[in-house]
């Protein structure tokens, strides 16, 4: 099963805290494949997609051979950004192109490609749910299109406290934000095993309120998806057409997929293979010691200097104290960029660098 089918952490974000060059080699985490695509448009020499899913991995390969194998206008109809009833069409063309094993996944799952892939995933879903039976319990489409495109960030602002965040509003969203029914549809229970206590809605609730308050959402895609199953007028960069012709021509070995959980990978890899990370929030499933252990590998397997960056949700994680001779954490700048991180869900953002091995 495809848990996202879309990247839900700010490639903006991201991309300011790694600064990628020619020089890199990066690990990703896979999710929905969009970041990876991001760090190779923004010019990394090679990136390692991690995902302990094989199925986000079949994704990921799927949006580049259709970059490969389609017309712009054809690329984004495939994937979902537009309206198509050509999608099954469209596959024979892209299908061939994949690896054999994931050729057989899509071959089974013909109806994630009929639907448009970037809205197959289970969290895509389950707030496709929430667009068509909770949020018009509270606003109407009239409504959702005027916060949307509020002219000024004071007006937005306005918007929100006046008309938005109503009563009616904060009941929904604590109802599908509430921690039973993520767990049962959105994310799954693992990834609360070692959140702490507390109400989880009203946590989202205010998360959503400080991005509501502090950042235009008039180009913030996550929010308009979100909220109209549409990105708006900005979309994810490996999606643009300016960077269509650079993503159909990436080469072949600049992208390496890997099934298998983080630290087994890791523990094969040799001394110095990495200089960038992307985490996603990664150590949001992690134990204390499973915690530890990653971060061994991850300070072995860098080069000095590497730069880390990882979100935290709704479990705190860091590296362990007795790396804290190896590692810099840069706090104020990741603060800085977690303030302008358009995605609402996060509770903290992280940059840390590898100071020595």
């Amino acid at each position: 099963m495809l848990s996202y089918s879309q990247s839900w952490e700010d490639v903006s974000a991201l991309k300011d805290a790694l600064r990628v060059t020619p020089d890199d080699t990066v690990l990703s985490i896979t999710s929905g494949g969009d970041n990876a695509l991001a760090l190779l448009l923004g010019g990394a020499a090679r990136v390692v997609s991690v995902d302990v899913n094989p199925a986000q991995n079949h994704l990921l390969e799927l949006k580049l051979a259709a970059a490969r194998s389609l017309g712009y206008e054809e690329f984004i109809a495939f994937l979902g950004v537009e309206n198509s009833k050509e999608r099954m069409a469209l596959a024979k063309r892209v299908l061939p192109l994949l690896s054999q094993g994931a050729r057989e996944w899509f071959t089974s799952h013909l109806a994630l490609i009929e639907r448009g892939v970037i809205h197959a995933g289970r969290f895509e879903r389950f707030l496709d749910v929430f667009r068509r039976f909770g949020l018009p319990l509270a606003h109407s489409r009239k409504e959702v299109e005027a916060f949307l495109a509020s002219p000024t960030l004071e007006e937005q602002r306005d918007f929100f406290h006046r008309v938005w965040d109503s009563p009616r509003w904060r009941l929904l969203f604590s109802v599908f934000a509430s921690r039973p029914v993520l767990a049962r549809f959105a994310r799954g229970p693992g990834l609360f095993a070692h959140a702490r206590e507390g109400s989880v809605a009203k946590e989202f609730l205010a998360r959503f309120a400080r991005v509501a308050e502090s950042l235009p959402l008039r180009d913030n895609y996550f929010i308009h998806y979100c909220l109209t199953g549409r990105y708006g007028s900005v979309l994810p960069p490996y999606v643009r057409e300016e960077n269509f012709e650079t993503l159909k021509r990436l080469p072949p070995d600049v992208l390496a997929l890997v099934s298998e959980d983080l630290v087994s990978f890791l523990a094969r890899e040799p001394v110095g293979s990495f200089s960038k990370w992307n985490l996603s929030d990664v150590f949001e499933g992690f134990s204390e010691e499973e915690n530890a252990r990653v971060w061994v590998e991850i300070v072995r397997t860098s080069r000095p200097g590497a730069v880390v960056a990882y979100w935290n949700n709704l479990v705190p994680r860091s590296f362990p104290a007795e790396l804290a001779d190896k590692i810099a954490d840069d706090v104020p700048g990741a603060a800085d960029l977690h303030a302008r991180d358009r995605v609402f869900f996060y509770g903290s953002f992280h940059r840390n660098v590898i100071a020595a091995v």
